[in-house]
């Protein structure tokens, strides 16, 4: 994970953010032609946060995993089991700031159809956050003001 301290970070929910539950991709292909410039970009990483055990298969069933640097899905308690809940987004974020060295949290930009997550991710971890719709899913103009956000340096607002 060298160097990842100084990339700037894009965190994506995926249900209803970027899939629908049921697996059907909701992102359009503008969007995913934006996830690839992201991805081959040497200023940016992205990282997956979701409560769906099965990130990983839906993300490759699309073949979009190859674009994600870190994906938590679900969590791993102490006593090594996988709970589901009661859990957070603070949880999926934390675990993907700490295995990925995130240090500047300016520097990160959360993206979920939960209003809620994204005011406990901005409100407890002080992480910019967008909120998508659940109906379309992550759009072109999600990806600008989270871009924006990166390169504002005033605080945030809850």
């Amino acid at each position: 994970m060298v160097g990842y301290i100084r990339m700037k970070w894009f965190i994506f929910d995926l249900d209803d953010t970027l899939v629908h539950c049921y697996g059907n991709l909701l992102i359009k292909d503008d969007v995913l032609h934006i996830l690839k410039e992201l991805y081959c970009s040497s200023e940016y990483k992205m990282a997956i946060a979701s409560f769906n055990y099965h990130a990983k298969e839906i993300l490759a069933n699309h073949n979009i995993i190859q674009y994600f640097d870190y994906i938590s899905a679900g969590i791993i308690k102490p006593d090594g089991k996988i709970h589901d809940y009661p859990m957070s987004k603070v949880d999926n974020i934390l675990e993907i700031t700490a295995n990925c060295n995130i240090t500047d949290k300016n520097k990160v930009v959360f993206f979920d159809n939960d209003p809620i997550n994204c005011k406990h991710v901005r409100s407890y971890l002080g992480i910019a956050s967008v909120v998508v719709s659940h109906i379309t899913g992550l759009k072109r103009a999600d990806l600008n003001w989270g871009l924006d956000m990166l390169s504002y340096v005033g605080p945030l607002e809850n």
